[in-house]
């Protein structure tokens, strides 16, 4: 998880989906766990790319960039879940952004 971060547990943490609108407009944030949960609203095909975006605070001591792992719990028609997906694992990325070196 993103765990580190300084940012306090919330239930209603702001998420923005760039050019979408797939998924709900807040998610939740746990920050013992470093736990994000997105909920959808629309079909998510398969194959397709979704860019979210969160804000959280980092904490008081410098630390490298962190492995994150995303899940996906599908919800059933009838009520619970259908299944969980497979976790899948990012890594950081390491090219470069507004001219900063490494600052993707």
């Amino acid at each position: 998880g993103l765990t580190g971060a300084a940012s306090a547990d919330d239930g209603a943490l702001g998420v923005s989906e760039a050019g979408g609108s797939s998924f709900r407009g807040t998610g939740s944030w746990v920050r013992g766990s470093g736990e994000v949960v997105f909920g959808v609203v629309s079909a998510v095909g398969q194959g397709e790319t979704h860019v979210l975006q969160i804000t959280l605070r980092n904490g008081d001591a410098e630390q490298g960039a962190r492995r994150v792992n995303a899940s996906v719990v599908v919800p059933s028609a009838w009520g619970g879940d259908a299944g969980l997906s497979g976790v899948v694992g990012m890594d950081e990325a390491t090219g470069d952004l507004l001219g900063v070196a490494g600052g993707s």
